[in-house]
């Protein structure tokens, strides 16, 4: 990821998300590097486990230990976004989970994902976007005894075609924020249960 600045007018809550689309496009590195935007101090901090768990807490309940496979990555509190990311290296995937306080028109995982892809790979490559996601499957579950609506699909670059496979849960608003879970892996399909493996983990969010 670059320094270039996300075009004026973009909403709050987007500008935060971009930090988490760098999973999409670079993995939890990418996450990192757009965490020295705010500052390096931030970055070890995010990843001292005590802080990450102290993240987790101020907005869900998670059962532990975590599911094999599962490590908590990151934990950063955002002007007032929290964080937090997980790795599962066994099953090639990266989840990153969003409390966000600026809620705007983020409502549907489709419409979500397709922002986010454009403007992370824009974000990366001088504000160029090429990047479109094709959902394959949309449904709905109950997470930490919340609705969750959610896409999966893959986003597909283009002009160089690369693709990666991605998933996005969608908590219903509050007059709060909302609650957000992006996934993605390097394998031609998404593994849902074994995403669902660590979403069961979750007594409360």
């Amino acid at each position: 990821m670059t320094n270039a600045e996300p075009k004026a007018g973009m909403p709050k809550w987007l500008k935060i998300v971009l930090i988490v689309g760098g999973v999409f496009v670079v993995g939890t590195v990418g996450l990192m590097g757009a965490l020295f935007f705010v500052g390096a101090t931030m970055v070890k901090d995010a990843q001292d486990p005590a802080k990450i768990k102290q993240v987790v807490s101020t907005f869900m309940t998670v059962k532990e230990p975590l599911p094999d496979g599962y490590e908590y990555k990151l934990g950063a509190d955002l002007f007032g976004n929290k964080i937090v990311a997980l790795n599962n290296s066994d099953k090639d995937l990266k989840i990153v989970i969003g409390d966000l306080k600026q809620v705007d028109d983020l409502n549907d995982p489709e419409k979500v994902i397709n922002k986010l892809s454009q403007h992370s790979n824009a974000a990366g490559q001088g504000g160029r976007s090429n990047v479109k996601f094709v959902s394959e499957k949309k449904g709905s579950e109950t997470v930490g005894g919340r609705k969750m609506d959610y896409a999966i699909g893959k986003a597909v670059d283009d002009k160089t075609q690369r693709t990666t496979q991605v998933f996005i849960g969608l908590f219903e608003p509050t007059e709060q924020g909302t609650v957000a879970i992006f996934g993605s892996t390097s394998k031609e399909k998404y593994d849902m249960e074994g995403t669902d493996t660590f979403l069961k983990a979750i007594e409360k969010i």
